[in-house]
């Protein structure tokens, strides 16, 4: 697992690396805040699945 993320990481800061710093901090806050909710729909999906079947 830490090898994916690590190669998520490496890749969102290359995509980014020729924004200026406080674009890359937006940028990097929005991901940081769509993969918080894609997690949560994961468990959801596990946990709760029947919560989920109309997504």
């Amino acid at each position: 697992m830490d090898e994916v993320v690590e190669k998520i990481v490496a890749h969102a800061i290359s995509a980014i690396s020729k924004f200026s710093e406080s674009d890359q901090y937006f940028i990097l806050e929005e991901v940081c805040e769509r993969l918080t909710m894609e997690g949560a729909l994961a468990l959801r999906k596990e946990y709760l699945p029947e919560d989920t079947e109309d997504e």
